[in-house]
């Protein structure tokens, strides 16, 4: 749409801030879950009441949700991928704000042209 230099301030930042993020930091695109389940082990303690609390990463792969098992030691480093993540897809949608906000800025000059041709026509034409 344009040269950089004819973007807006805020359209520029956001697309560094976004080019940066992308190739620095991890994204995952996904959520955390913790689930408190039972092992089966019939003397273990889960069976009666405190169950075994593990971490998932569930996301989504060739259209097909899936789950992966996240060790705690992990958990910290997972959140701020999916942050990352988050924070990125924000930039990406103020971004496409800016782009659609100059599509509507460049479009309303073609439909006023459009009109006036239209019009000028319908002056030679006979009613109906």
């Amino acid at each position: 749409m344009g040269a950089r230099s004819q973007r807006s301030l805020q359209e520029r930042h956001a697309r560094s801030r976004l080019v940066k993020r992308i190739a620095e930091l991890p994204l995952l695109n996904g959520i955390l879950q913790r689930r408190a389940r039972s092992c089966g082990k019939p003397t273990c303690h889960c069976r009666h009441g405190q169950k075994h609390v593990s971490l998932y990463l569930v996301t989504r792969i060739d259209g097909r949700q899936k789950q992966f098992y996240i060790p705690w030691e992990m958990e910290s480093t997972v959140r701020q991928a999916i942050e990352n993540w988050h924070h990125s897809r924000q930039l990406l949608d103020s971004i496409s704000q800016s782009c659609l906000q100059e599509l509507l800025r460049q479009k309303e000059p073609l439909l006023k042209r459009n009109r006036k041709s239209s019009l000028s026509k319908r002056k030679g034409r006979p009613p109906c």
